[in-house]
């Protein structure tokens, strides 16, 4: 059984409900690389005696000429090597509950990120974010054992997902929001947060958070539940 986790994650669809309608999560664009016009002249480079080698780190008007081959010998750009090409990424879906509001992620660091609509009677939505990062699962518990005051915290719960280890996390109290690490702090009392931490194999960890309003966050705990076990079934 094998699951593609790293490289799935920067082609991830989600598929919503039982529809066929996919949202992309966002890939960040690679930096272009620099155009001829870009490229340093070459007549600002300093001009060699005649055979002299080309010093590194310095251009030449003319490059020099590809060595001749021998007969029947094929192209150098044919030849092989012990590298074979990289398969493309399999496409992992998400089978989000319909409810499940796509937004555009608050951060570049969030892969997708998702609204809980509200509970009757609570003021705002629930927030849901996939992260993969590094580090410890103690350390990263910790930190979110920071962000609440007047903390009410369930024993933290392991599972055994198809080989996967996942840690889920259930705090209570108020919650210091913010939006980026240097980003104002809002004050939210009576939130939740329930959480899971996936450790994938091959290192790194993948991240589902959500948090809000206590009722808001009990409406949707079993929906939590049952995402976080399809990340680890199967594929």
């Amino acid at each position: 059984m094998s699951r593609v986790w790293l490289p799935a994650l920067l082609c991830m669809a989600v598929l919503v409900g039982c529809g066929k309608t996919h949202h992309p999560v966002r890939e960040e664009a690679m930096e272009p690389a620099a155009s001829p016009a870009e490229s340093p002249a070459a007549s600002d480079a300093p001009t060699l005696p005649p055979g002299h080698p080309p010093m590194a780190g310095m251009s030449t008007e003319t490059s020099p000429a590809a060595p001749a081959l021998p007969p029947g010998h094929p192209p150098m750009t044919a030849m092989p090597t012990d590298t074979p090409p990289a398969a493309a990424p399999a496409e992992l879906k998400l089978p989000v509950p319909e409810s499940w509001v796509a937004v555009q992620p608050a951060s570049s660091m969030v892969q997708a990120e998702f609204a809980l609509p509200k509970a009757e009677g609570d003021e705002n939505d629930g927030r849901l974010t996939i992260t993969m990062a590094g580090g410890t699962v103690d350390a990263n518990v910790k930190r979110w054992r920071g962000q609440f005051e007047d903390l009410e915290e369930k024993p933290l719960e392991t599972l055994d997902l198809s080989g996967l280890k996942t840690t889920l996390v259930d705090f209570s109290g108020t919650f210091n929001e913010s939006r980026g690490m240097m980003g104002p702090v809002t004050k939210r009392p009576g939130y939740r947060m329930l959480a899971a931490i996936l450790e994938v194999p091959g290192g790194g960890m993948l991240f589902v958070k959500a948090y809000g309003p206590k009722n808001t966050m009990a409406a949707h705990a079993e929906e939590f539940r049952k995402f976080v076990e399809s990340l680890a079934a199967p594929k």
